[in-house]
């Protein structure tokens, strides 16, 4: 089996500082193209940061704690079932 992954690329234009700035960011394993994608996800993480006051964090923790508690119920209903 042969599986073939093209993958799309762009060329850039940028400034001789955002270059040095990238360059100076840019860990020695990775190519400039992670370091563009870890820098903007990173990022778009932070901008995240203080959306929701304490309460409002605290009571959509508990619902995920709540709902993850309800999927593992019923998964391992699920598995009880398939076992017999």
């Amino acid at each position: 089996m042969v599986i073939c992954v093209f993958m799309a690329t762009k060329t850039l234009t940028i400034t001789e500082e955002a270059y040095n700035l990238l360059k100076n960011v840019k860990k020695d394993s990775e190519s400039f193209t992670d370091a563009i994608v870890r820098v903007a996800k990173k990022d778009a993480l932070q901008k995240l940061v203080g959306i929701l006051s304490t309460g409002e964090a605290e009571r959509m923790r508990k619902r995920i704690k709540y709902s993850r508690k309800k999927m593992n119920e019923r998964v391992k209903k699920i598995v009880d079932r398939l076992k017999g």
